[in-house]
């Protein structure tokens, strides 16, 4: 992120779509888990939450943050 913001960037866009680790996080087909990060909206949120309040920390305001989410886990049913 701060390289990102030393080359003069715009835009971070963090990746939380398409089956990567965030949209697992995300998902509640493959969020299974039972602690913390798992069941709830909430707790499934909390993993990309904490890297983009992280990121957010370690840029100036003058950078945008954007979170790519998958409107779809492409699953019938």
């Amino acid at each position: 992120a701060q390289r990102a913001e030393r080359l003069g960037l715009a835009l971070i866009e963090l990746h939380a779509a398409h089956g990567y680790l965030m949209h697992q996080f995300l998902s509640p087909l493959s969020n299974q888990r039972s602690d913390a990060y798992g069941g709830s909206l909430e707790n499934r949120m909390r993993l990309t939450l904490r890297i983009f309040d992280a990121v957010r920390a370690a840029v100036s305001d003058k950078i945008a943050i954007g979170v790519r989410i998958s409107a779809t886990d492409w699953v019938e049913g």
